[in-house]
């Protein structure tokens, strides 16, 4: 079979989705084209072919103007996903919305009633002249994000992107300045991030660091440093 829309609203996807009914993504595509093969009544293919217009993920964060594809297979409860040129916003956390070049990799989805769990594999992320491989999952129960984890190593990243990325929203306007211009060079060697609804937590950690703490100091150079933000104990370095 071959489906062929535009200006499609999520809502009106999951409705021939509904054993995973949800709230927590709204929006619209303003392209939307699906393939697909059914066998004695069961569905063994599925490819669609998108261009987002804007969604929405639980209230805060909004994607914006990616294109991509998606290749399910049922059986496997597995989908191979390809995304370009993507807008991520969240007003709550950042200024600047964030440009990702590319996203790729497999996305597994599992659900039981209200609770959806997803994980990546293979998944490859090129953002600001970069590629990184992270882990990510996230758990959904009853319509709110229970839990999500990113673990991505980096392997010599330079320092920019730590600067690129501040949740400056939610960090007081010195903090971040003093960030961005004292962290002159350097790698980062890995990310972390956990959030609960009881708790936030990320650590970022760097290798030969140059930093300069202030403008009329000297730069301390070939600095091990571990960048750590929790809601319990704000940060530490």
């Amino acid at each position: 079979f071959e489906l062929n829309t535009s200006n499609l609203d999520v809502a009106e996807l999951f409705e021939f989705l509904p054993k995973y009914e949800q709230k927590v993504i709204n929006g619209t595509f303003d392209q939307f084209d699906l393939t697909g093969t059914v066998q004695n009544g069961t569905m063994r293919y599925l490819n669609s072919e998108f261009a987002i217009n804007k969604l929405v993920i639980q209230e805060n964060t909004i994607i914006t103007n990616a294109k991509g594809a998606i290749e399910l297979r049922p059986f496997k409860q597995q989908a191979k996903i390809e995304l370009e040129d993507i807008l991520v916003r969240n007003d709550r956390l950042f200024t600047q919305q964030i440009p990702i070049n590319k996203i790729t990799g497999f996305v597994t989805l599992q659900a039981d009633g209200d609770f959806y769990e997803l994980n990546t594999e293979a998944l490859q992320i090129d953002l600001l002249d970069m590629s990184i491989y992270p882990e990510f999952s996230m758990a959904i129960d009853y319509d709110v994000i229970s839990k999500l984890s990113l673990n991505a190593p980096l392997d010599g990243a330079h320092v920019n992107l730590a600067t690129a990325v501040l949740p400056d929203k939610i960090m007081s306007i010195g903090l971040t300045e003093w960030l961005q211009q004292a962290l002159i060079d350097g790698e980062i060697k890995h990310i972390n991030l956990d959030y609960t609804p009881e708790r936030k937590s990320a650590e970022v950690l760097f290798d030969n660091l140059e930093i300069k703490y202030a403008q009329d100091w000297p730069s301390l150079t070939d600095i091990k440093a571990r960048l750590s933000i929790d809601n319990d104990n704000g940060l530490k370095m």
